[in-house]
C-alpha cells in the first residue's frame, strides 16, 4: 500500500520514502533542498499527536536534545508541525542499526566493547545536561558507514511517561527486555537506569540474545526484577572474566550496586578493569500483573537410613584385615616373596611463557573535533590516562581516507612514533590526502612497539574530519 506522505512536502523537507516505523512514530527519508542533504523525519502517530500534554513535553524534550553535541548522539536539526503532523528532523544515517548487526550473530568482543563504551560516553554527556534516555536498546542505536554508533530517540519516553492521559491507557513506557527494576516498579529513575539498559545491550551484543528475553512482556518484567542474568560465559566462552564482571555490575538489581555514572562504566570497559565486586541481596519477588512463567520444583527424595552403609563398611574392613594377615603368614613359611613394583611418577614441568606487557587503555582523542573542516597545518592532540609507557612503546597518529576505510586498507602512519601527546601535521603533504583529495578522512592514535613496529594497543576511538583543499 502506497504511503500518502511519500512525495509530499513538510516544511522545507520533501518526503522521499518510508524507512521504518514503531509504536510511537513513523520514520521517513527526506530531502532538504536548501542545504542539498538527506535527512530523517520522524512523525508522531496520530493517537500521540492528539494528546496536547504529550506534544508539549515532546517538543520541549526535542529542543533540549537538539542542544546535545556529541559524536555518538544523532543530531536533531529541527522540530515542528505541519498539517496537524508533528515531526522532528534528524541526521540521516544509512548504515542500519545495532539490531541489524546483532541479527547476524554475536559481535566481535572488541567491537562490542567499543560500541558500549562510546554509547556510555553519549549517555554521560546527556546525563550531565539533565537528560535521561529511558529507552536504550539496539533499535535506538544506529551505525554509521564508518562503524560509529549513534544513540537516537531521546525524549519520547520521558514525554510519554509524564503524559497522564497516555499513561492511564496503559501505554508501555520503555521496552521490557531492557527496563531496569526501578523503572518497572514506577520508582524514581536516573542515569543508572540507562546504565542498566546499556548492560542488557552489551550482554546481547556478546551473546546474540538479551539476558531477560522471553515469549511474553510480563515474563520479561518479572525476570528483570526477580532473577539474575544467565551466566554470560556459559553462552559465550570467549568472553573474558573482566568483561563478565563489568556486565554483571551494570545489571545489578539495585541502582546503588551499579556503576554510578556512565563515565565510570565507559572507563571500566576501556581499562579492561574488574570492578568492585557486587554483592546484591536476593530481591524480594514482587507481583506482576499477568501469567508468570512456570517454575519446576524438584521433589526432595526421602532420606535413606545410614545403617546399611555402616554394616557394609565394616564388612569391607574385615576382608582387608584377613587378606593382609594371610599374606604375612605366607611370607613367614618360606614361600616366594612377592615384590610390589614401585610406582613411577612422571612429572611434566611446564615453564610459562612470559606475556608482553600490553597497555589495555587506549588514547583519548581531544582535537580536532568530530567532523571539523581542516586544511593546511593542523595540530592533533590526544590524552593518555594509562600507566607510564615502557621504553619500547610510543604513540603513533594514523590518518586514512573514506575509500581506504571501505576497502579495509592498512591505516597509514601520519607521523613518526612519539612519546608526546600531540603531533603537528601538514595535511596537504600527506600521501593519502594527495592520493584521494578533498573529502572525509579518519584518524586515531595507536601504541606501537618501536622495536617490532607492531601495534600493541586494542582498537580505540576513531574520529572523522573533512579535508578541504585551500
Amino acid at each position: 500500500m502506497m504511503d500518502s506522505l511519500i512525495g509530499q512536502t513538510i516544511g522545507p523537507y520533501k518526503i522521499v520514502e518510508k524507512i521504518g516505523e514503531g509504536g510511537m512514530a513513523v520514520v521517513y527519508k527526506g530531502f532538504q533542498q536548501s542545504l542539498n542533504r538527506y535527512v530523517a523525519i520522524k512523525t508522531l502517530r496520530a493517537e500521540l499527536a492528539q494528546d496536547e500534554q504529550f506534544v508539549a513535553r515532546f517538543r520541549r524534550e526535542a529542543l533540549a536534545v537538539a542542544e546535545l553535541n556529541h559524536p555518538n548522539i544523532l543530531h536533531v536539526y529541527d522540530a515542528g508541525v505541519a498539517y496537524g503532523l508533528y515531526y522532528i528532523v534528524m541526521a540521516y544515517v544509512d548504515g542500519g542499526s545495532l539490531r541489524d548487526l546483532i541479527a547476524q550473530g554475536p559481535l566481535e568482543i572488541e567491537y562490542a566493547v567499543s560500541i558500549a563504551a562510546q554509547i556510555a560516553d553519549a549517555l554521560d554527556h546527556a546525563h550531565r545536561q539533565g537528560i535521561i534516555h529511558r529507552d536504550v536498546k539496539p533499535n535506538n542505536i544506529l551505525i554509521s558507514r564508518d562503524g560509529r554508533p549513534l544513540l537516537t530517540d531521546f525524549g519520547i519516553a520521558k514525554a510519554l511517561h509524564e503524559s497522564q492521559g497516555l499513561t492511564r491507557t496503559g501505554t508501555s513506557i520503555g521496552t521490557p527486555e531492557y527496563m531496569a527494576p526501578e523503572q518497572i516498579q514506577g520508582q524514581q529513575v536516573d542515569g543508572r537506569t540507562d546504565i542498566y539498559a546499556l548492560g542488557n545491550v552489551l550482554y546481547e551484543m556478546l551473546v546474540g540474545w538479551a539476558p531477560f528475553a522471553t515469549t511474553t512482556p510480563v515474563a520479561a518484567l518479572y525476570k528483570q526484577v526477580n532473577e539474575p542474568p544467565p551466566p554470560i560465559r556459559q553462552a559465550n566462552i570467549h568472553v573474558p572474566a573482566w568483561l563478565e564482571a563489568i556486565v554483571n555490575k551494570a545489571l545489578a538489581k539495585r541502582p546503588q550496586d551499579r556503576f554510578q555514572t556512565a563515565s565510570e562504566f565507559a572507563q571500566a570497559l576501556r581499562e579492561r578493569r574488574i570492578p568492585e565486586r557486587v554483592r546484591t541481596p536476593t530481591p524480594t519477588p514482587i507481583p506482576v500483573t499477568g501469567p508468570l512463567p512456570e517454575r519446576t520444583v524438584a521433589k526432595r527424595k526421602p532420606a535413606k537410613s545410614p545403617i546399611p552403609l555402616i554394616i557394609a563398611g565394616i564388612a569391607v574392613l574385615l576382608v582387608l584385615v584377613i587378606g593382609a594377615a594371610a599374606v604375612l603368614l605366607s611370607g613367614g613359611r618360606g614361600g616366594p616373596t612377592q615384590t610390589t613394583p614401585k610406582a613411577i611418577t612422571i612429572t611434566r614441568i611446564i615453564t610459562p611463557t612470559p606475556l608482553p606487557t600490553v597497555p589495555m587503555v587506549t588514547p583519548a582523542l581531544v582535537i580536532p573535533r568530530p567532523a571539523d573542516r581542516l586544511t593546511g597545518r593542523v595540530r592533533f592532540v590526544w590524552m593518555w590516562t594509562g600507566p607510564k609507557l615502557e621504553n619500547n612503546l610510543a604513540f603513533q597518529l594514523r590518518i586514512w581516507s573514506r575509500k581506504e576505510q571501505e576497502i579495509g586498507a592498512e591505516r597509514r602512519g601520519a607521523a613518526p612514533p612519539t612519546r608526546e601527546m600531540a603531533a603537528d601535521i601538514d595535511l596537504d603533504g600527506l600521501p593519502t590526502i594527495q592520493e584521494h583529495g578533498p573529502g572525509t578522512y579518519f584518524w586515531t592514535v595507536v601504541i606501537l612497539d618501536t622495536g617490532t613496529g607492531k601495534v600493541v594497543s586494542p582498537e580505540g576511538e576513531i574520529r572523522s574530519f573533512t579535508y578541504a583543499r585551500p
